[in-house]
């Protein structure tokens, strides 16, 4: 943790889904330490880690007495990164909830600059930063503004890591389990339940792209997913058809990077 500032501490949980992450999630929780704003919880859900994981996020704990926050860990599974997910966000009671994957970090004004847009947009079910991605792949991912045709005919823009409203993650069911874009599909459940999101334009995210990355289908398991994911949210592929064709036609002449 810095000695620069001392954090204010906010009614924040941040959920960090973790299989064998050893490696890196020290350094994830040190990104969390860091916050210039600080949240009131963190719950490290180890998803049937092998590795150690678990025990690397108690010595860490131990080896950091004065930290601004909680720091929780929930041992299940393997039973997948969408019920490690919503195994968090149901063991918390705070308000807002956001998930940072174990092998990535965030910038010190992560907390801060989201929970500041959404105290602007109290309408919004969520906040969402700019996203990096380093390692075996670098360079910003694609993100814009919210648009709800973009969301549901380009793909996802929206970082995986949004400091959400718990009650409406919730209200939506959480996470689905599915093989990869279960992210997308949830910011789909949120708009057709009425609550967009609010992109803040910095870099605070970043995303570690290593050998053992999760999301990494073929074209023709991507195909399927997209039409799977589209079939689950049909109504929204018929309310938004009339804009959404020339953008899905669009982002297939400049892909999006796979998340």
């Amino acid at each position: 943790m810095s000695e620069q500032h001392v954090p204010v501490s906010a009614e924040i949980a941040v959920v960090v889904p973790c299989r064998n992450a050893a490696p890196w999630v020290a350094e994830a929780l040190d990104s969390l330490a860091d916050q210039h704003l600080a949240p009131r919880e963190v719950l490290v859900v180890d998803d049937g880690s092998t590795d150690g994981s678990a025990d690397v996020v108690v010595e860490w704990t131990a080896a950091h007495p004065r930290l601004p926050f909680d720091v929780r860990v929930i041992r299940q599974g393997p039973l997948g990164v969408a019920a490690a997910v919503n195994r968090g966000v149901a063991e918390t009671g705070m308000p807002l909830v956001v998930r940072v994957d174990a092998d990535d970090r965030v910038d010190r004004r992560f907390l801060q600059m989201l929970a500041a847009a959404l105290a602007e947009n109290p309408a919004a079910g969520y906040a969402y930063p700019a996203m990096v991605m380093f390692g075996e792949a670098t360079g910003r991912y694609h993100v814009r503004a919210f648009d709800a045709a973009a969301l549901v005919f380009e793909g996802n823009f929206v970082c995986a890591g949004a400091l959400m409203r718990r009650a409406v993650f919730l209200e939506v069911g959480g996470l689905a389990d599915l093989p990869a874009w279960e992210d997308w599909d949830l910011w789909l459940r949120f708009l057709d339940a009425g609550y967009e999101g609010v992109l803040v334009d910095e870099e605070l995210y970043a995303w570690r792209r290593h050998g053992v990355t999760r999301n990494r289908l073929g074209l023709a398991q991507r195909r399927a997913l997209r039409l799977r994911i589209w079939w689950r949210h049909r109504r929204l592929v018929r309310r938004h058809l009339r804009r959404g064709v020339p953008l899905a036609l669009q982002r297939s002449r400049h892909p999006v990077r796979q998340q």
